[in-house]
């Protein structure tokens, strides 16, 4: 087993959701890293199975090169908020900024899932 995160409770625990439940499994093994791209690399060359974000793996997964072993679950997601001051007169650089990150990141699904 192999363990990918940014949060060091999350490489000896997985919490996996779906639409009923929300799973915790605990995991071990003798690889784990806190850089997505070298837990992609690892899992590319056979070595386990790992979890990774959709946008990293996403790609394997549609050439073949990786499988999804838990389709029904999701992992914990985090919203992004966009805080401004509220005026009349916005400046065009915010308003910019904020069109730019609504069509980026808008909607329900990723772009990179879609």
């Amino acid at each position: 087993m192999y363990s990918y995160s940014d949060n060091s409770n999350e490489m000896k625990e997985w919490t996996l959701i779906n639409t009923h439940k929300t799973e915790t499994i605990s995991v071990s093994g003798n690889y784990q890293v806190n850089n997505s791209e070298a837990l992609r690399e690892a899992l590319l060359q056979g070595i386990g199975i790992g979890r990774l974000p959709t946008f990293i793996a996403g790609p394997d997964i549609k050439a073949k090169r990786l499988m999804n072993l838990f389709e029904s679950y999701n992992m914990p997601s985090t919203t992004i908020y966009l805080v401004f001051i509220a005026r009349e007169y916005m400046p065009a650089k915010i308003r910019t900024f904020l069109d730019f990150a609504i069509e980026y990141f808008g909607g329900d699904e990723p772009y990179w899932d879609v």
